[in-house]
C-alpha cells in the first residue's frame, strides 16, 4: 500500500488555534476529541486516489460475487429494472446518507453493466462506508484492518475498476475524506476546500471536486517543492488525463515509473505490485494519443512485470484487430481467457473475434462461457443467438433472442435486431408448418 515513506498532509478547519498531529500509521483511531484550529493530520490522502494500483493480496471481485446476493433494490414503478444505470443514480442518491442501500444499487450495477468500472469503484466506496469506523482505522492505515479478508475483498472492487478503466473519475474522494474526519474528530469537524497553503491536500481536493485545471497546477506546485513525493504524479496524471491533456498524463506516469525503478535498485518499494497496472495505464493514455507503438511497448513491460497480467493480453488483441492481424488478436485474447476466465468482457470479445473468423463452434463455447460467467449481462445471449442461427439451430437461436430481450434495457441499441431476428425466426417456422 502506499505508506511507510510517503505521507500527505491534509489539513483541518476547526473553530479555534489549538493544533495536533496523528501519524498515517497509527495503531489505533484516536478518541473522538475536537481539537480546534488547523489541524494538520500526517495520512496517506492518496491511498483514495491511486492506491488500488498498489493493492497486493486482494481477493478477486468474483469471491464477493460468488457470496449471497443482496436483494435487487426497488426502483420507481416507471424505472426499467435491466438498467444498469438506473441502480447507480438510486446508489448515487442514497450513498452518503445510507450506504448500505447504495451498495445493493451499486453491486446491481456492476452485474447488469460487468465492463463498466465506474459502478465498481463506486461499490467499493459504499461498502467501505457501511462500516465508518473500520474505514478510519484502514484509511488512517491500521495494519489488521488493511490486511482483513473483508477489507480486501472490497478493494478488490477498485482493482476491477482499473483493469476495466484505469482513468476513471475517483468522484466519491471527497466525501470518503470527510466520513473518516467525522468518525475521528466528531461531527462537528469539516474539510474546507479553500486553499490552505498546503499545494498537495489543494490538490487532492481540487480533483475530487473535478477543478483539474487546478488539480494541475496544485500538483505541479507540490512537486516542486517536494520532489521526492513522486507518487503524486499518478493522481497529476489522471487530471491531466480528464482535460484531454494525454500527453502530458503519459509524461508524468513515465516519470513515476522512472522512479519506482531507481528506488527499487536501494529500497523495498511499497508500489512493487503495481508497475505492471501502471505500465497498463500508461498504454491507455498512448493509445488515447493513437500512438500504438508506445502503448503496445507499456504493455509489453506491463507482462514483463507480471505474467499473470491477463488485461494486458487483452488490450494488445484490440491493437491487432484495429491492424487487421486476427491471428494475433486469437492469440491473445486465448491467453487473457486462460489467465482470467471470469472476466465476461474478454469472454464475450474472444467469441466476436471466433465469429468473425468463421470459427463459429468455439464462438458458441465462449458466449456460453461469458453466460456462465455473468448470466445478469444481456450481450452474450444475443450473440450466442446469432452464432447458433449461423450453425441452423434456429430453435434454440430463438430461445436465446428471448433470453436477451428478457435481460437488456429498454432503450438497448441492440433490441431492434434482436426482435426482427425473432420476428423472422417465428415466420420461417411458420411457413414451415
Amino acid at each position: 500500500m502506499l505508506n511507510g515513506p510517503f505521507w500527505l498532509s491534509i489539513r483541518l478547519h476547526f473553530s479555534s488555534s489549538n493544533t495536533a498531529e496523528i501519524p498515517c500509521c497509527a495503531p489505533e483511531i484516536p478518541p473522538s476529541a475536537q481539537p480546534s484550529g488547523l489541524l494538520p493530520i500526517k495520512v496517506i490522502a492518496m491511498r483514495l486516489l491511486f492506491a488500488a494500483c498498489a493493492l497486493a493480496l486482494v481477493i478477486p471481485a468474483a469471491d464477493i460475487h460468488a457470496q449471497r446476493a443482496p436483494r435487487r433494490p426497488e426502483l420507481p414503478a416507471t424505472a426499467d429494472t435491466n438498467d444498469h444505470n438506473a441502480y447507480f443514480q438510486m446508489g448515487m442518491m442514497q450513498v452518503a446518507k445510507q450506504p448500505s442501500r447504495a451498495a445493493d444499487a451499486f453491486y446491481w450495477a456492476t452485474r447488469l453493466a460487468p465492463n463498466w468500472g465506474d459502478a465498481y469503484y463506486a461499490h467499493r466506496v459504499a461498502l467501505h462506508l457501511t462500516d465508518s469506523r473500520r474505514f478510519a482505522r484502514y484509511f488512517l492505515g491500521h495494519k489488521a484492518t488493511v490486511q482483513s479478508k473483508r477489507v480486501r475483498e472490497i478493494d478488490s472492487l477498485a482493482v476491477e475498476a482499473l483493469y476495466r478503466n484505469p482513468f476513471y473519475f475517483a468522484r466519491f474522494e471527497r466525501m470518503m475524506l470527510d466520513r473518516v474526519v467525522e468518525e475521528v474528530y466528531g461531527p462537528t469537524a469539516n474539510v474546507s476546500s479553500r486553499r490552505t497553503g498546503d499545494a498537495a491536500f489543494d490538490a487532492y481536493i481540487a480533483y475530487s471536486e473535478a477543478r483539474f485545471d487546478d488539480a494541475i497546477k496544485y500538483y505541479g506546485d507540490a512537486l516542486r517543492r517536494r520532489s521526492r513525493d513522486y507518487a503524486l504524479r499518478a493522481p497529476r496524471a489522471r487530471a491531466f488525463y480528464h482535460r484531454m491533456m494525454f500527453d502530458s498524463a503519459a509524461n508524468e506516469i513515465t516519470i513515476l515509473l522512472e522512479e519506482m525503478r531507481k528506488r527499487d535498485e536501494k529500497q523495498l518499494v511499497y508500489f512493487y505490485d503495481s508497475k505492471a497496472m501502471l505500465e497498463f495505464t500508461l498504454a491507455r493514455a498512448y493509445s488515447a494519443q493513437n500512438d500504438t507503438a508506445s502503448a503496445r511497448a507499456a504493455l509489453g513491460r506491463a507482462l514483463e512485470e507480471d505474467m499473470s497480467f491477463y488485461i494486458a493480453h487483452s488490450e494488445l488483441a484490440e491493437m491487432a484487430l484495429a491492424s487487421g492481424d486476427t491471428t494475433t488478436a486469437l492469440s491473445e485474447l486465448a491467453l487473457a481467457t486462460e489467465l482470467r476466465g471470469t472476466d465476461v468482457g474478454v469472454r464475450l470479445r474472444y467469441g466476436d473475434v471466433l465469429s468473425l473468423t468463421g470459427e463459429t463452434d468455439d464462438a458458441v463455447e465462449q458466449y456460453r462461457a461469458a453466460i456462465e460467467a455473468e448470466p445478469y449481462f444481456a450481450h452474450p445471449y444475443l450473440r450466442l443467438g446469432i452464432a447458433l442461427e449461423t450453425l441452423g439451430n434456429q430453435q434454440e437461436a430463438a430461445e436465446y433472442y428471448r433470453q436477451f430481450l428478457a435481460r437488456s434495457s429498454r432503450l438497448h441499441s441492440d433490441r431492434a435486431d434482436a426482435e426482427s431476428r425473432l420476428a423472422r425466426l417465428a415466420q420461417a417456422g411458420d411457413s414451415d408448418n
